[in-house]
């Protein structure tokens, strides 16, 4: 018998494959699993041969959206769960990129001892450089401004 867990996941795999019909796509694999760590979130994966950049956006910034959207579909039908979606791997890359790039900014953080200011970012992004970052002595790391334009800032850690 299935559980409300299941019966969510194969319901937002519905919604998803409906959705991605509908914008054009005709060739694409939901798959959908349970954080092992977070049990009330979902990891979601659309996989698609199909150019993608249009789901994805500027910056991720469709892809977000869409992600909203059908959070706020499950939230409305009783859902509990929040849904964390990737289009071919783009987050996945997008995390590797963003550590890599708070390491560098914080290396150079160090030497010149002067802040070095990110690109605006959403808040699972800016969250990704503050813990990358969080076991290091030497620098400190901040969210300033405002709505889309919220940054991180990294800051050499003055004794």
């Amino acid at each position: 018998m299935e559980n409300e867990q299941d019966k969510v996941i194969e319901k937002l795999k519905e919604v998803t494959s409906d959705i991605l019909r509908i914008i054009g796509f005709s060739e694409f694999v939901v798959e959908v699993k349970t954080d092992p760590i977070e049990k009330k979130s979902l990891f979601m994966s659309i996989r698609s041969p199909q150019d993608v950049s249009f789901l994805i956006g500027r910056g991720g910034g469709m892809l977000n959206d869409f992600q909203m959207i059908l959070n706020a579909i499950f939230k409305k039908n009783g859902a509990e769960s929040f849904v964390l979606v990737d289009v071919n791997d783009y987050r996945r890359e997008r995390v590797s990129y963003l550590k890599d790039l708070a390491n560098k900014l914080a290396k150079k953080t160090v030497q010149t001892k002067t802040a070095e200011v990110m690109e605006p970012m959403p808040f699972y992004e800016r969250k990704i450089v503050h813990i990358e970052l969080s076991s290091r002595p030497d620098v400190i790391t901040e969210s300033q401004g405002h709505g889309p334009e919220r940054h991180v800032v990294i800051k050499p850690y003055v004794f």
